[in-house]
């Protein structure tokens, strides 16, 4: 399948946090994952940028992760990034069995698997409304 478009987030000149969402439009989104590893995941769907940018430095629980199978060990520390981001009210930590597609498996620096809660409230939930429920990847600038 040919796509007619290849959007590199790791070119955006500023910080910035947004969710890629799996979908059929066309578009592949990457970004530089994984601190120093410099992995580049490759999905195709749509990408919402939300307010704030990525975390600082150590205050990153997956600060220089490399990519990883998700398991259940890894909800405690998604929770801790959500808090540290400010979306407690928006995003949670998936159940490994929500992870069933193979781009949603794996997790490291700046690509964090996050579900939009049912009950996503504030002014922080306006950008995600229509996708309550629905699991993405949260991603932001990679420290290295």
């Amino acid at each position: 399948m040919s796509h007619d478009a290849k959007i590199n987030l790791d070119c955006v000149d500023s910080d910035f946090l947004g969710l890629l969402f799996k979908g059929d439009t066309e578009v592949t989104y990457s970004n530089q994952v994984g601190g120093t590893c410099c992995s580049h995941p490759l999905v195709e769907g749509f990408f919402v940028l939300i307010n704030g940018g990525g975390p600082e430095g150590k205050a990153d629980p997956f600060l220089d992760d490399g990519p990883t199978l998700y398991t259940a060990s890894h909800k405690e520390r998604v929770t801790r990034l959500i808090d540290e981001l400010g979306y407690s009210k928006v995003l949670e930590a998936p159940e490994v069995h929500e992870l069933a597609e193979e781009w949603w498996a794996e997790i490291c620096e700046a690509w964090i698997p996050v579900k939009v809660r049912e009950d996503a409230s504030g002014y922080s939930a306006a950008p995600l409304e229509n996708l309550k429920g629905r699991v993405g990847i949260l991603t932001y600038p990679n420290s290295d």
